[in-house]
């Protein structure tokens, strides 16, 4: 659904929007002109674009295309550390339902997946010893994530039923030797999902050996949110631990750059409905944050969100030149 909407932002950006390409002469060239390919306006094969080249977008194009624009201005920007880990459910919304007296399951009110409350009666066991029936119930809302065993079996000494609130997830992120002086507690740390979808941050709270490992790593731990919902228990992730924070004159958003010929380019708002590509320079950058040392200037206003739309806009523009 997701994919889908950007496509139908795309064309309408696309469809809107009136490219123009800027020549280095500082000319407009019109699409029925003819020149050729790699002539003297520097024009190359591909639809690549050059530092000046700009789109005209409207603001119901730009706004139905998803574009966001923010202002450039001073920042910080963080030296960070980036570990492997995985997530797990938080050891504090997981409920394992164990029998207290050993016995027969007499009945099982849930399956896997269930939503549940607090205080739900999951299943019923008849005590071997009294022959009475006692209830089992979920000490937290959740979900059901584990049942063992049927109705009529004997329990065991795994627990009959397991809740878990998948609202709140644990992080462990995994340090070798040589970099465990530079992770303490309480450092912020950006976790994000390994396909780099999703992106959140926490802190750590905790470091131990790694129990699971022959290994001599050691482990960064901390509470990670999830009342998003985008998260899943067991996934691989990767943690940018926060080192040091720098103040930079100039910061922009890293989702604000794209790439043209093989330069860093973001796209600044001018006057109007113009949107200019801008080579810039960087100096530190987080991933979250990119220090700006040429190209920008504090206060212009730069796309944010979906700046690839506007690049494929002026390119689109660029290619319509290559005869």
């Amino acid at each position: 659904m997701k994919t889908k909407k950007l496509i139908l932002a795309g064309i309408a950006l696309l469809l809107a929007g009136t490219a123009v390409y800027t020549l280095s002469d500082g000319h407009a060239q019109q699409d029925n002109h003819e020149h050729e390919e790699g002539d003297e306006h520097g024009h190359e094969a591909g639809g690549e674009h050059e530092e000046g080249s700009h789109a005209e977008i409207s603001p119901e194009a730009a706004e139905a295309a998803g574009l966001k624009v923010e202002q450039v201005g001073p920042g910080k920007v963080a030296e960070t550390l980036a570990l492997n880990g995985r997530l797990n459910f938080h050891p504090n919304y997981l409920a394992r339902l164990q029998a207290r007296y050993p016995g027969i399951v007499r009945s099982l009110k849930v399956n896997v997946g269930d939503k549940v409350t607090e205080g739900q009666v999951l299943a019923t066991v008849e005590s071997n010893d009294s022959l009475n029936t006692y209830s089992l119930k979920s000490p937290i809302k959740g979900t059901v994530i584990q049942r063992n065993g049927s109705v009529g079996e004997n329990t065991g000494d795994a627990p009959v039923l397991v809740v878990a609130d998948p609202s709140q997830f644990w992080f462990a992120l995994y340090i070798f030797p040589s970099d465990a002086a530079k992770v303490k507690t309480d450092q912020k740390v950006i976790i994000t999902s390994l396909d780099g979808q999703y992106s959140t941050p926490a802190t750590i709270t905790s470091i131990l050996p790694d129990a699971d490992s022959d290994t001599p790593l050691t482990v960064a731990q901390g509470k990670l949110d999830n009342t998003s919902g985008v998260w899943v228990s067991g996934s691989a992730i990767t943690g940018k631990v926060v080192i040091e924070e720098e103040d930079v004159a100039l910061a922009i958003k890293s989702s604000a750059l794209q790439t043209a010929q093989g330069k860093p380019v973001v796209y600044v708002r001018e006057e109007g409905n113009k949107y200019e590509a801008r080579n810039v320079t960087l100096g530190l950058n987080d991933g979250i944050y990119a220090e700006v040392l040429e190209g920008l200037k504090a206060g212009e206003e730069y796309v944010t969100e979906n700046s690839y739309l506007v690049k494929a806009d002026i390119e689109k523009a660029g290619a319509g030149h290559d005869h």
